[in-house]
């Protein structure tokens, strides 16, 4: 199946796409966004980023986060918000990305998840039964990767390093 964005949005001055979850099982889920197309935004486009996907990449619970999907143009890799999440933070500790990054990511996803819930009346019940269960979904998600960030920014730190 070709999967289009659900919401197109700049974040520090670059595309970044969402999408829908790439889960097929009907369960409520937040926008994903395209992995790359967020590394782009953060400055870690090409060999700049490698260091980064690789610890990534090494890290369980980030490696079962990815999905790869089919645009109309390509495979691309999307990840959910704590994958982001994560990163930014990252980025924002090191001094290689403005604190205004967070908030426009954000924003975007705010603007993304609205696309999503659109079929939803807020508020209502279903609504709110809605988002319960999309958090529900990642649960402890976001501590992974609060305590993954430090991982994140040790690989950007060495990047930095070999690039000075």
């Amino acid at each position: 199946m070709i999967a289009k964005p659900l919401h197109v949005a700049t974040v520090g001055k670059k595309q970044l796409r969402f999408f829908r979850t790439p889960h097929d099982d009907g369960w409520p889920d937040f926008p994903w966004h395209a992995v790359d197309d967020l590394q782009q935004c953060l400055g870690l486009d090409g060999r700049a980023g490698e260091p980064l996907r690789k610890a990534y990449w090494e890290s369980a619970e980030f490696r079962t986060a990815y999905r790869t999907i089919a645009t109309e143009r390509q495979l691309i890799r999307v990840a959910p918000h704590h994958v982001a999440h994560g990163l930014i933070d990252a980025m924002i500790q090191l001094g290689l990305a403005p604190s205004t990054v967070r908030t426009e990511y954000e924003n975007a996803g705010v603007a993304a998840l609205a696309k999503l819930t659109l079929h939803l009346p807020f508020p209502s019940e279903a609504f709110f039964a809605w988002m319960k269960a999309a958090i529900e979904r990642h649960e402890n998600a976001e501590d992974i990767a609060h305590n993954r960030a430090p991982l994140a920014t040790g690989a950007m730190l060495a990047t930095k390093q070999r690039h000075t």
